[in-house]
């Protein structure tokens, strides 16, 4: 068993990783392993009718190990989406990846509009069917506040930044 071990299940104990929900699954991806101190790029998903986790070997283009990232499940498609974070190498990251659960693949987005700038620690969450919203997060020497939505029907995805009036939230990470 452990954590390098392909055959043994259990989403072993982590840091900086997401849990996400969608179409009766739990989905666990990457983070820093608490005991070796060791960032992963491993899926784990439970269906809660069974309460069974199981760790995924999807192919495709899989995203680079990494914590500090979001996610979000996108119901009317079946995927989870994984934005961000921080790589081995502790660089910011602004990359898009695509988690079919039909397909069992990993795909690497390319999203038209303007990409949010790298940072770690952003929330995204699901605004309707057709919208993720990212939200804050930590980027090279500050904090974020600004908003970003996804439009998760366009057909490479697209990122826009809205208009919003009033005082905005102070910059926050999670």
């Amino acid at each position: 068993g452990g954590a390098s071990d392909p055959t043994d299940d259990r989403p072993y104990l982590r840091a900086g990783y997401t849990m996400s929900w969608g179409a009766n699954h739990l989905f666990i991806f990457g983070g820093t392993l608490a005991y070796e101190q060791r960032k992963v790029n491993d899926l784990y998903v439970t269906n809660l009718d069974r309460m069974v986790w199981m760790k995924m070997q999807p192919t495709g283009e899989r995203p680079i190990e990494r914590d500090g990232h979001c996610t979000v499940f996108d119901p009317v498609r079946k995927r989870l989406l994984v934005f961000g974070g921080r790589s081995i190498q502790k660089k910011r990251l602004n990359d898009l990846y695509s988690y079919d659960m039909v397909s069992n693949t990993w795909s690497k987005m390319a999203p038209e509009g303007n990409l949010p700038a790298p940072r770690e620690y952003g929330n995204m969450v699901l605004l309707n069917d057709d919208t993720a919203v990212l939200f804050g997060g930590r980027g090279s020497g500050q904090r974020y506040n600004d908003m970003h939505f996804l439009d998760l029907k366009h057909p490479k995805l697209m990122w826009s930044q809205p208009i919003i009036a009033g005082s905005a939230p102070s910059p926050r990470q999670d």
